[in-house]
């Protein structure tokens, strides 16, 4: 498959894999140890999508360099990304993530665990750990859709009151539920703590700080008593506030020499003819900046295209935790096509009312009653044949978008969207007489993020591609 042992036999079905770059090579990361970070390493991330016997598999590979991470290891990480990329035919979208600045697609595939950001290097996977013998650590819990655990310093000012925090003191766990903090933390905060008893044998007690405001064991190993006022960070806060324009760079080796050269749009509109099959191109939209590879692009262009992209952020004076998005020519995601105007596609999924398709248009981030959606006065069931009388039978079922995929809601959970997450709806009427009916709506909420807007309507299509575009 590839020079490097370590990646024989990856990307071949779908799932996790991970990768931590210990002593300039990549080593296997345990299925159990995926959420679990070091700051001062760096990782790489391939997660593998689809069925070979469908439509195939598709790739996103993931680098991730922790805060304290060396200037060598990032590299690496960096070249054998590439290397990776290669054993699987430069069909991945390749993506750079730092630490705390995550993007949405990586932080989706820790849903259930959450990210746990852990102090120290490769060296701390190798301490001799004693039975009963732990390192005091105090633990902060934050997010909105997907938890970070984080390693925090062990003070009572690390607290805040928006926040859920652990002290991990061993064999006893303290949890402190900020008075501001979200439910999801507090779920978090407490799976968090019960998978550390579990993994201590059940031996160790748990207690809420909420039931015992003053226990001197939790505020002791904090150094002290203190009245927690101080508001944390949004968790919003690492995006970015200011957006600059866009700027598109060329880069190529056809003169031997590889030259970088601003090719951005004198309008500033993107449109596809500015992309050129046999070059690299660097397209920064201000939050986020895309390398798209061409099929003509040589081999020094595909390998150093992530390198002068990384050089770029640096020489504008832009923060490290930019994320870096790498694409190849056919394979580009719909949050790169979307930048374009008219980038035209094989098929494209149209909005609104379509004869052919039965594809409802989309839905504003409003509260939202499925009942309502099957309504018989929903002008869009005429257009495409639902009977308007209500008549025969009706199904309806509903799928949540989840780690760039559909999974079906129970029925009890039927009229309760959320608005950070998007969702798929396939009604279905059976008259008494005649050919069953169905009509598909994909639902966005109004913070779900791109990739799950994008993968609603994606979805949407492929349905009805697969009913027979009925």
């Amino acid at each position: 498959m590839s020079g490097e042992r370590a990646f024989e036999g990856a990307g071949t079905k779908p799932g996790l894999e991970a990768w931590r770059i210990e002593d300039m090579q990549p080593v296997a990361v345990p299925a159990s140890q995926l959420h679990q970070l070091h700051n001062g390493d760096s990782y790489i991330f391939l997660k593998t999508s689809g069925e070979k016997r469908c439509v195939g598999l598709s790739w996103n590979i993931h680098f991730w360099l922790g805060k304290e991470t060396s200037a060598d290891e990032s590299g690496v990480a960096a070249y054998k990304t590439v290397e990776l990329d290669d054993a699987l035919s430069g069909a991945p979208v390749q993506h750079r993530e730092c630490q705390g600045h995550e993007s949405d697609l990586f932080l989706s595939y820790f849903k259930q665990t959450g990210l746990q950001y852990l102090e120290g290097g490769v060296a701390s996977g190798f301490n001799e750990v004693k039975r009963d013998e732990y390192e005091t650590r105090l633990y902060q819990v934050k997010g909105k859709r997907t938890v970070r655990v984080a390693q925090v310093a062990l003070k009572s000012s690390s607290l805040t009151v928006d926040d859920v925090y652990v002290l991990d003191a061993g064999l006893e766990l303290y949890v402190y539920n900020g008075k501001e903090a979200n439910r999801l933390e507090k779920a978090k905060g407490l799976e968090f703590v019960r998978k550390t008893r579990e993994a201590r044998g059940g031996r160790a007690n748990i207690t809420f700080i909420d039931e015992e405001p003053e226990n001197a064991a939790f505020w002791s190993a904090l150094g002290g008593f203190s009245t927690v006022t101080r508001s944390g960070e949004t968790d919003e806060h690492h995006e970015s506030a200011a957006k600059k324009n866009t700027t598109v760079l060329r880069v190529s080796d056809s003169s031997s020499d590889l030259k970088v050269t601003d090719v951005t749009p004198s309008s500033g509109v993107l449109t596809k003819d500015v992309l050129k099959t046999e070059d690299v191109f660097v397209v920064d939209v201000g939050d986020e900046v895309f390398v798209w590879v061409g099929k003509g692009a040589s081999d020094v262009e595909r390998k150093n295209s992530t390198t002068v992209a990384v050089n770029y952020l640096k020489k504008e004076g832009r923060p490290a935790h930019t994320p870096v998005t790498r694409v190849v020519e056919g394979g580009e995601p719909p949050v790169f096509t979307a930048l374009f105007k008219a980038w035209t596609t094989p098929k494209v999924l149209e909005f609104g009312y379509q004869p052919s398709q039965g594809v409802a248009k989309t839905q504003t981030d409003k509260s939202v009653d499925v009942k309502a959606l099957v309504s018989s006065a929903d002008q869009s069931e005429e257009d495409v044949g639902v009977d308007p009388t209500g008549a025969g039978k009706h199904d309806v079922t509903v799928w949540r978008i989840e780690d760039m995929d559909k999974v079906e809601i129970p029925q009890a959970q039927y009229g309760h969207f959320y608005g950070g997450d998007s969702y798929l709806i396939l009604h279905v009427v059976t008259p008494p007489s005649g050919k069953p009916s169905q009509v598909i709506y994909f639902w966005q909420g109004r913070s779900s993020s791109t990739d799950e807007k994008a993968t609603s309507a994606l979805l949407a299509t492929k349905m009805d591609d697969e009913m027979g575009g009925s």
